[in-house]
């Protein structure tokens, strides 16, 4: 459905990617947020392939180009911006039983630590 013979235009394959493809390889972002850059290499290298083949685009492409132009952040961007927002949500979470499970060391180590 999104190969290179496909006739679909690149911003409905860019819609399905991500409705169905990106939320199943971004699943539990939260947790990597302490997680090594080394760690969404596999994930970065299906988000490249699957730009490369929906727009139908030779090798000597840039993957950045190929990014700007389907108007698709990096994973580890995704991840970085997800991860902040979860945190965020769950430090102003009113409820006193969440932050006493430990978010609260969770998000002081996330806001002194640099994130990739």
């Amino acid at each position: 459905m999104i190969g290179r013979k496909n006739k679909m235009s690149l911003r409905n394959k860019r819609t399905i990617y991500s409705m169905c493809i990106k939320p199943v390889m971004t699943y539990a972002s939260p947790v990597f947020a302490h997680a090594q850059c080394d760690a969404f290499y596999d994930l970065q290298i299906v988000q490249n392939e699957f730009c490369r083949r929906a727009a139908d685009t030779p090798r000597y492409v840039k993957n950045s180009m190929l990014h700007q132009d389907l108007e698709l952040f990096t994973i580890s961007k995704f991840m970085k911006d997800i991860s902040e927002r979860f945190f965020d949500v769950v430090s102003s979470y009113p409820k006193p039983l969440v932050m006493a499970m430990g978010f609260g060391c969770i998000i002081r180590a996330t806001s002194s630590t640099s994130f990739l």
